[in-house]
């Protein structure tokens, strides 16, 4: 069935206004085991499925605006585990953003990452990123997944597991299509979660082979007096950004971001500002691959590494700080509300080994099912009734059912099934076309006008009408 229908429950998710700094559209925000009520991790009752597969994201409470979302990782019960992506159409200031997740439907599985609200249309606005959740280089938007070179490990990330590189011959390669499409731009922003271990001359965070005409160049850098975040892009000639020498610190995660605007190429740490300088026109075509923590040439990047994305547009300081908000401490930039039972209102169900519905007119709806189930049980109504396509079913080994009123509308069914059962009525109506043929020593056959009925024992009789009008 289609959402929201069979998603027995929903919690809200509130993003306070604190956390949001401007007016952002297409957000792309990380939720981690943090922000999830208890239940729905626990592996009891109301947990979602392991893996996710039933767990879905609207930015209302009737379910009416669905969210793209991209897993990452999703384990229940016993030490829960989770890092995803859901994307908000906007994340705006000036008062808290509420979303709501549902869970718990059997047999569900998340859509085909190419489907409308799959893994890849959470990034569709980014060329390339890289959650690296351990030693892999899946391309989470879709184009360019990348190739492991000499066996990176893994290690914890700034938020669950990141990749590691030991600085002497591993590095993730992305192949020659991504430096196609970061080519011939004017607007460029990679941003990463870094851990360096070691800081030396030109270890690679994202590069292609720069020359004086050609590619891009993300680092952390020894040169001069400390260490820093550098940056470069050639567009006939090299322009570096001057970085603060203080900035890159050892054995700390740390969240960096070149860009480039056609005007002002920059390196930015955490939640700080931007160290610019002044660049002009396109970045050049190096006719080579993009690497991320090193090149073939060399200059490996020692450490962690986590959350490599990669964007041809200029991201406002907003943009940035929101997201560093949200990925530098999840747990504390959306909380989850309590918890409900979301209502289908399609089936009323009773079920037990004695059980009674009583009531002076139950009425069945159009497409919805009313059923008793029970070894022992009664149904009693003044006037049941059943609508057209709908119908009306009492099963057990030992039942009654009674009215004074029982009708029957055209094409319309009423079983009563069952190895000892009466049917007691002062007047049953029939309307054409429908037969009224009881069981045997207990029947009277209604028939229209020129036929006949034989009564079926010495004490009763029929009398047949134009009216087609039963009395006994």
């Amino acid at each position: 069935m289609a959402f929201p229908t069979g998603w027995a429950r929903k919690c809200k998710i509130t993003i306070p206004d604190a956390k949001i700094s401007g007016n952002n559209t297409s957000f792309p925000i990380l939720l981690t085991e943090a922000n999830f009520p208890t239940e729905m991790l626990d592996g009891g009752d109301n947990s979602a499925l392991n893996g996710g597969g039933d767990v879905v994201f609207t930015e209302d409470s009737p379910g009416a605006v669905q969210m793209s979302l991209d897993i990452v990782t999703f384990v229940t019960g016993g030490t829960p585990d989770v890092e995803l992506y859901t994307k908000r159409p906007t994340l705006n200031t000036a008062a808290e953003r509420d979303i709501w997740v549902w869970y718990k439907k059997a047999g569900e599985a998340q859509p085909a990452d190419i489907a409308a609200y799959g893994r890849n249309s959470v990034w569709s606005d980014y060329e390339a990123v890289y959650h690296l959740n351990g030693a892999e280089g899946t391309d989470s938007a879709g184009n360019h997944n990348g190739t492991l070179i000499n066996s990176p490990t893994s290690e914890d990330g700034p938020y669950g597991t990141a990749i590691s590189l030991n600085g002497l011959n591993q590095r993730i390669d992305l192949g020659a299509l991504i430096e196609d499409a970061l080519s011939g731009v004017d607007t460029l922003t990679i941003q990463a979660w870094v851990k360096p271990t070691t800081v030396g001359i030109d270890r690679i965070i994202s590069a292609t082979r720069v020359t004086s005409s050609a590619g891009h160049k993300f680092w952390a850098d020894a040169g001069g007096s400390g260490e820093g975040w550098a940056s470069a892009v050639a567009t006939g000639s090299i322009a570096a950004a001057g970085a603060d020498n203080s900035d890159a610190t050892l054995n700390v995660w740390q969240f960096v971001t070149f860009r480039y605007d056609g005007a002002i190429l920059g390196v930015r740490k955490d939640n700080a500002g931007f160290t610019n300088t002044t660049k002009t026109g396109l970045i050049g075509d190096s006719n080579t691959q993009v690497s991320i923590g090193g090149t073939p040439n060399g200059d490996y990047f020692a450490g962690g590494l986590k959350e490599v994305r990669y964007r041809i547009a200029v991201l406002s300081d907003d943009w940035l700080t929101t997201a560093y908000n949200n990925q530098s401490d999840p747990a504390t930039f959306a909380t989850a509300g309590t918890p409900e039972a979301v209502s289908s209102g399609a089936t009323i169900a009773v079920n037990g080994t004695s059980c009674s519905h009583a009531s002076d007119s139950p009425t069945q709806t159009q497409a919805h099912n009313f059923i008793v189930n029970g070894a022992a049980l009664a149904q009693t109504a003044n006037s049941p009734s059943s609508t057209q396509t709908h119908s009306g079913a009492v099963n057990s080994t030992n039942h009654t059912h009674t009215a004074n009123n029982t009708s029957l509308i055209q094409n319309q069914t009423l079983p009563v099934t069952d190895n000892t059962h009466r049917l007691i009525s002062d007047e049953a109506g029939i309307f054409d076309p429908t037969a009224f043929t009881p069981n045997l020593a207990r029947s009277h056959k209604a028939t229209r006008k020129n036929r006949t009925s034989t009564p079926p024992s010495s004490d009763r009789t029929t009398h047949p009408t134009n009216t087609r009008t039963l009395r006994i």
